[in-house]
């Protein structure tokens, strides 16, 4: 090699090397939260809305599991075209707790990315109330 090219290739060493390459690492990582927090937000959207429809044809009644939505009926339908509930980004189920007696509400959320229930900041919950409100 020339001595151009080994200065070329030196100054190429030398800019890499005075990269920060923490803020990179961290803004992918902001970047891959915002992307599985949208995929979440997908998921709870389409469970939820297979919910609803599921409590319109049943008399109101809700299913005790979300695994209720991929069980075909009697004519072959059911209320998600998938074969398994998805699971959420971080690999964990989504959480769905029926409504309490005289209640509509149910709860459905994904635990966040400390697989933990509550959680703060990139940690908390991915709630369907929270979708609905705007929240996250």
């Amino acid at each position: 090699m020339s001595s151009g090219r080994h200065l070329t290739v030196l100054a190429v060493l030398g800019l890499l090397a005075g990269c920060d390459w923490r803020s990179i690492q961290e803004r992918y990582d902001r970047r891959l939260y915002r992307a599985q927090v949208a995929r979440a937000k997908a998921d709870i959207t389409m469970l939820a809305t297979a919910l609803d429809q599921y409590a319109m044809a049943n008399a109101g009644k809700w299913p005790d599991s979300l695994e209720a939505l991929v069980l075909e009926d009697a004519e072959g339908y059911a209320y998600l075209r998938v074969r398994q509930i998805p699971l959420d980004p971080w690999e964990n189920d989504y959480q769905y707790e029926p409504p309490g007696a005289g209640s509509m509400k149910y709860r459905l959320y994904s635990l966040g990315s400390d697989s933990a229930v509550g959680g703060v900041d990139e940690g908390r919950d991915i709630t369907y109330q929270a979708i609905l409100n705007n929240e996250l």
